[in-house]
């Protein structure tokens, strides 16, 4: 599901996906779970096809568009990346736990299943991206690659000469093969003197799962905590002006998605100090840098980071369809939700239950003070918690009126 959230600026519920029961993934179509979700829920096989992605958007306006790596959006048509901008791809469709676990180039199987070698996808995954951007570089095109590695998701795996290579087990001998291709990646930018003209980003969709450091916050990856919310994001890209100057064509547009905007021309950038960011702004960040109009016919959640931004930002997250928790500025309101642990689950206990805490339906932390969400506050500022309680029922409210955020 977040996922999701990069490719569009938009929150997954928005998008179709991360919207059955607790926010399931999505499973290979021939699958009988994924039948049953499908045909009896009427789940979504993938992103929707009236999302508009960052691959429609910047291929529309010019760019050599390419993603390389897990899509894990959906597996046929309209869901795939060709349908949303990346009629360049190489990759695999779902997550490596997964099967049929098919490499693609583009549209086509390349490698079945059978055939590959999960020890070599990272390297790979390495080689393409840096062809492409070798391929543009040499000509000074503008371009828009995407990577997403399928490790460090479970299981591991990493070529035989570099096992060992780390002091962390096997996930570390990964994350170096990972720091690997980034290095390979700033080394063609370098070569091609297009680095201080590149925008970089390098984050992770959520916390850690089996293994992995989570920054010693509470819980890890599918928990509302700080822990499964709470990811590194480092952004890279000097004070440059890099305008497009093939400027945004809707006619352009695949699949005829409505995607008309304006954009200012105005280059004067802030630094929003204690600013709360989330996958969100990706989707306009990297529009705004190249001078692309976002779209106006619906709802994008993100927000631009180089303009300047309130520090008190509320944010949103989900349940499937039910809100689960808000954060505004230094505090996060816990609402009624399951705490995934098998303590909780055998006592069939739920956080902010009468039967866990017969005071009240809710958990207020100040993450300044108890960044690790260890001590509920809400006695102390109950002002606090009615207020961002209020402003939480006002969103959900206009979010069910209009769950798709059209305009």
């Amino acid at each position: 599901p977040s996922r999701a959230t990069f490719m569009t600026g938009r929150i997954t519920s928005r998008t179709g996906l991360g919207i059955f029961l607790t926010g399931m993934v999505l499973f290979p179509p021939e699958w009988l779970i994924a039948k049953i979700i499908h045909y009896v829920f009427g789940y979504a096989r993938g992103l929707l096809e009236d999302e508009i992605s960052i691959g429609d958007v910047m291929s529309a306006a010019g760019w050599n568009s390419k993603y390389v790596g897990k899509w894990h959006l959906g597996a046929r048509s309209p869901h795939l990346p060709s349908n949303f901008g990346f009629e360049n791809y190489f990759g695999t469709l779902y997550s490596n736990d997964m099967s049929p676990f098919d490499i693609y180039t583009n549209k086509t199987i390349t490698t079945k299943s059978e055939h590959v070698d999960q020890k070599y996808l990272t390297p790979k995954y390495g080689e393409e991206s840096v062809t492409f951007i070798e391929e543009n570089g040499k000509e000074k095109k503008n371009f828009f690659l995407m990577l997403a590695t399928n490790m460090p998701h479970d299981p591991l795996y990493v070529r035989d000469s570099k096992v060992g290579r780390s002091n962390a087990g096997l996930f570390g001998d990964v994350m170096e093969e990972i720091d690997d291709v980034i290095g390979n990646i700033m080394s063609t930018l370098k070569k091609y003197n297009i680095e201080d003209e590149t925008m970089i980003w390098f984050t992770s969709d959520n916390g850690p799962w089996f293994e992995g450091w989570n920054g010693g916050y509470r819980e890890r990856k599918a928990h509302y905590f700080e822990g499964g919310t709470s990811v590194p994001c480092l952004v890279k890209w000097p004070d440059k002006d890099l305008k497009n100057d093939a400027g945004y064509n809707d006619n352009n547009n695949n699949n005829n998605k409505t995607t008309s905007g304006t954009s200012s021309n105005e280059n004067k950038y802030y630094e929003n100090k204690d600013f709360i960011v989330t996958h969100q702004d990706m989707f306009a960040t990297v529009l705004d840098v190249a001078n692309i109009p976002k779209p106006t016919d619906r709802i994008i959640d993100g927000v631009s980071l180089l303009r300047k931004q309130e520090t008190a930002r509320s944010l949103y997250w989900h349940s499937a369809l039910s809100l689960a928790t808000m954060r505004k500025g230094k505090y996060k309101l816990h609402f009624q939700h399951s705490i995934l642990r098998d303590v909780e689950l055998a006592y069939n206990r739920s956080l902010g239950s009468k039967e866990h805490d017969n005071r009240k339906h809710m958990w207020l932390n100040n993450l300044e003070l108890d960044p690790y969400e260890a001590y509920d506050v809400t006695e102390k500022h109950p002002d606090i918690a009615k207020s961002m309680t209020e402003d939480a029922m006002k969103w959900q409210k206009k979010f069910r009126n209009n769950p798709r955020g059209w305009k």
